[in-house]
């Protein structure tokens, strides 16, 4: 058994209750999903705040939602990429917003009454203090919105913490870990840029959780839009560990380990395997052999696990 699997198993609803990335197929589908809903009132709310500053008239839209691996969203990053950190108290999470230089250059021209006329400048260097003071602005309205937002779905407070200074990620996870990807759109000097919010593993797991008692959907789901999402679940990428409890040791024989010391494991090891993804344990597993690999075959969901579906 590989580190890394991938599930291809879908989200099943809930007594045949709404999933959260199931869509209305009604005219006016945007807004009869409740996530989908809560980003349009992000947007909404974010087109109010930027109107109250910026001598050009400008609008923001909800444009897409999508899961993808941290290392995939490095990798297709722009260069010189910004990105500012929010935090939830209520979710207990750190979410990231996104903010490419051509975005924060639009934003400038915006604000200071800019025609249009030409394409933004984007500098290849540091951030000068007018875009710092301008991507604090972002991050700020970006707070606000979506505590408005989310008011009816979700209610809690986003704090803008500040600009996160080095080129990785780290703050949402670790490189294998997945987040969701909300991407909204400026209109504005007749152009169109996009942003975008991104949300660890903490924060879908307050949103699915919630939405997994919505309401039965007055109107048929939209097959499109379910399988799109259904297959972009499918296909992230995470990570398993497996993992077995040593024997206790003491702080002093912890400190005299030395390379090449061998521990003995406990007589019932190979029964007691958990199986954890993101720190999270999921199966209490047993090892084995096969083909010459060492396996792991699944027992029992954990206790842990087991207790979340309770709730």
């Amino acid at each position: 058994m590989t580190d890394q699997q991938t599930s291809s198993a879908k989200p099943a609803s809930r007594g045949g209750r709404l999933r959260w990335y199931e869509k209305d197929a009604r005219p006016a589908a945007t807004q009869q999903v409740p996530l989908t809903q809560a980003l349009a009132g992000v947007a909404k709310a974010w087109t109010k705040l930027f109107s109250a500053l910026s001598a050009t008239p400008g609008e923001m839209a909800f444009k897409t939602v999508a899961t993808i691996k941290l290392d995939d969203l490095m990798a297709a990053r722009q260069p010189h990429a910004i990105l500012a950190t929010l935090h939830s108290f209520a979710w207990n999470a750190t979410l990231g917003v996104e903010v490419e230089r051509t975005f924060l250059a639009t934003v400038m021209e915006a604000l200071f009454g800019g025609a249009g006329e030409d394409e933004p400048f984007v500098g290849d260097g540091p951030l000068s203090p007018v875009e710092a003071s301008i991507a604090d602005v972002v991050g700020r309205q970006v707070a606000d919105s979506m505590t408005a937002g989310f008011a009816d779905l979700l209610p809690t407070t986003f704090v803008y913490e500040g600009l996160y200074p080095k080129p990785d990620m780290k703050p949402l996870g670790g490189d294998d870990s997945v987040v969701m990807r909300a991407t909204f759109s400026l209109a504005t000097l007749g152009r169109s840029v996009d942003v975008h919010v991104l949300l660890p593993r903490p924060a879908i797991e307050a949103i699915t959780a919630k939405l997994a008692d919505a309401p039965e959907p007055s109107g048929p789901a939209d097959p499109g839009w379910t399988t799109q999402l259904e297959a972009e679940l499918s296909q992230a990428t995470v990570t398993l560990q497996a993992m077995v409890d040593l024997q206790p040791l003491t702080l002093g024989a912890i400190a005299a380990l030395q390379a090449g010391q061998t521990l003995a494991l406990p007589p019932d090891a190979g029964s007691r395997i958990k199986l954890l993804c993101e720190n999270g344990e999921l199966f209490r597993c047993e090892l084995g052999q096969s083909d010459g690999f060492f396996t792991v075959r699944v027992e029992a969901a954990s206790t842990e696990t087991s207790s979340r579906k309770a709730h």
